[in-house]
């Protein structure tokens, strides 16, 4: 290949977007510079250090920014700067949706909308194989496109009970993934949520769930997330299945083996129905459904998609090997309801302590204490219970998983002061629910000690007046400024 036309190529690619396009979104694009402090799981009392990160976001509807919502993860302020201006503006945050990644943003004071540009939203379609162009500040001087390719559009989970759209799209950014918005034909096409530097892909919200969030947030007041969450198996051709099922010949679908107490449906689908079609459409025996536009997707994505909360997802079923209709309204998903926690942003962390111990609730975020492959290297205890029970709701006897994260050593727990990782069965006998409730325990108490049972059938008692009397003196020589958080 001749080296002038390699140069050209290069220059297509990463080259500044005023030279290469007539409308090239600089008034469209702004910076969006965020101080954020995490909250530390390890020392639920503390704060982390103050970070600072760069994102970028997209003007849209005249006076709004669309962005991603991880980078505003434990945000303590938010600032936007326009086309390559100094000026640092205060924006406000009207929305994170950690379930679908996006966020939505604002600035008080309308003046910084003058000289700049709001987008429309790419139309519907499919993009796989097509050329879109990211476009992000890299510095509040320097404005660039990417040309780049879609490789693939599927449905990822970034919340587990939650499915969006995502465009996997290879590029030759060397970074990226924080918010930068893609165009295809001068229309806002997604915004990008991750990047993968070894695989070069940066992985971006479509339009679909771009139009949900807005609509959500406009019209239906922003009810939440509609859940929709079962156990099943692919049928795969299984023909002893088939028959055992009472399938036909053209019958297609997936094997119902457990729906969650926490979904939409659970009253209407049982374990062992058999779901053919959602809302008219078939879906094959893997679970897929044909999208006019993406190709083979998922079935969950004909629920949960493009449905709002309140909607009515109408199937067809074979149950006990005869065919039916059931319908059913969408629920939102109520996190209070859940046992195991995980998206646990934007919100400090419950905590208890009596007697030096730091009783706290099982989470992803306090699991996530291990690093970056928590999921391997957490505490195989921890993460069995966690694996166990992430799907389970409340119930009378249990509200949340707690578990003794340490021990802050001191004269009243002297002998126990190395144990750590277990899991609070009972106070005196009675079963805990929650924090909340080991806390009513331990005040209404009067006996002589307190015997704290734990999963695995260790105990720890303490005695209760020189427990509660040593309190002050703990906290103090930890730097602890209270003895608890609970909501």
């Amino acid at each position: 290949m001749n080296i002038y036309y390699k140069f050209f190529i290069l220059f297509l690619l990463y080259v500044p977007s005023s030279s290469l396009f007539a409308n090239n979104h600089s008034k469209s694009v702004v910076m969006v510079l965020i101080t954020k402090q995490s909250y530390d799981f390890e020392s639920p009392w503390k704060k982390e250090r103050i970070k600072k990160s760069i994102s970028n976001g997209c003007i849209i509807n005249n006076k709004y920014i669309i962005t991603d919502a991880y980078s505003l993860v434990n945000h303590v302020l938010v600032e936007v700067i326009k086309h390559g201006g100094s000026e640092k503006v205060p924006a406000t945050v009207l929305l994170t949706d950690y379930h679908r990644g996006l966020a939505l943003l604002t600035v008080k004071d309308s003046s910084f909308f003058k000289d700049t540009q709001s987008v429309q939203l790419a139309h519907k379609q499919s993009v796989e194989g097509k050329k879109v162009v990211i476009k992000k500040w890299e510095s509040d001087k320097m404005f660039r496109s990417y040309i780049s390719e879609v490789q693939k559009t599927t449905i990822r989970y970034y919340d587990p009970f939650c499915p969006v759209l995502v465009h996997h799209i290879h590029t030759i950014m060397g970074s990226g993934g924080d918010g930068e918005p893609v165009f295809i034909n001068n229309r806002l096409a997604g915004i990008t949520v991750s990047y993968s530097s070894s695989k070069k892909i940066t992985y971006t919200i479509g339009v679909d769930t771009i139009e949900h969030l807005m609509n959500d947030y406009f019209y239906k007041k922003n009810q939440g997330v509609p859940i929709f969450w079962i156990d099943y198996v692919a049928i795969d051709g299984d023909r002893y299945l088939r028959n055992y099922l009472g399938l036909t010949k053209k019958d297609t679908g997936i094997f119902v083996s457990k729906i969650t107490s926490l979904s939409s449906g659970f009253a209407s689908i049982k374990s062992g129905d058999v779901i053919l079609s959602v809302n008219g459409t078939n879906i094959d025996d893997n679970g897929d459904y044909h999208s006019r536009y993406y190709g083979k997707m998922k079935f969950y994505g004909l629920i949960t998609l493009n449905n709002h909360v309140s909607d009515i997802i109408k199937m067809t079923i074979i149950r006990n090997k005869k065919q039916m209709n059931i319908s059913f309204p969408l629920e939102s998903l109520k996190r209070k309801k859940i046992m195991i926690s995980q998206l646990v942003y934007d919100r400090a962390p419950e905590y208890l302590i009596y007697g030096g111990l730091v009783f706290q609730n099982l989470s992803e975020q306090y699991l996530k204490t291990w690093g970056t492959h928590w999921a391997k290297k957490a505490n195989k205890r921890l993460l069995f219970y966690y694996n166990r029970f992430l799907m389970h709701q409340k119930n009378k006897s249990q509200n949340k998983i707690i578990v003794l994260n340490k021990i802050l050593p001191a004269e009243v727990n002297i002998g126990y002061q190395s144990k750590k990782y277990v899991i609070l069965e009972k106070v005196n006998g009675i079963d805990v629910k929650d924090l909340n409730h080991l806390q009513n325990l331990l005040k209404k108490s009067m006996s002589q000690y307190i015997r704290l049972s734990f999963l695995g059938g260790y105990s720890i008692i303490l005695h209760r007046l020189e427990t509660e009397q040593s309190l002050k003196t703990v906290l103090k020589k930890y730097n602890v400024p209270r003895a608890y958080r609970i909501y």
